[in-house]
């Protein structure tokens, strides 16, 4: 299973980290309680700070939320040691990340999980200063 070809290196799904498959399963399963706290924490926070314009932009809000961040996958770089996430687009050409789709998330990764964004943006840079030799790409 691949999560991302970047210039001709296959980074791994994030849960490949775990190793096997099983150890991410019961990983999972051992967060779950946490993960589903943190989340109902989160959804209550941003539901909170949403309604100060009025139950329909919250209610709206919590969806974009979810399309935004439903819009990205998390891949494991071997060659940096750490997670690397990406933007889909939703054309089927297959394009990843392009600034087209993450300018008009900004907004809402700035609010929500800068540091989400931060990561975002490190496959793009490494594009952008020609850095993609040791992904296959001179």
């Amino acid at each position: 299973v691949v999560a991302q070809r970047f210039f001709g290196t296959e980074l791994m799904p994030l849960w490949r980290r775990h190793g096997a498959a099983i150890r991410a399963l019961e990983a999972a399963e051992e967060e779950a309680e946490s993960r589903w706290r943190q989340a109902q924490a989160f959804d209550q926070q941003l539901i909170t700070q949403l309604s100060r314009f009025g139950q329909q932009y919250a209610d709206i809000g919590a969806l974009v939320y979810r399309q935004v961040m439903g819009a990205t996958s998390t891949a494991w770089n071997n060659q940096t040691g750490e997670a690397w996430p990406f933007m889909k687009e939703i054309s089927s050409d297959g394009d990843v990340s392009t600034v087209d789709v993450i300018f008009p998330a900004f907004p809402l990764f700035l609010h929500a999980a800068p540091e989400f964004f931060r990561k975002l943006l490190i496959p793009l840079m490494v594009y952008s200063v020609n850095s993609t030799a040791a992904y296959g790409m001179d």
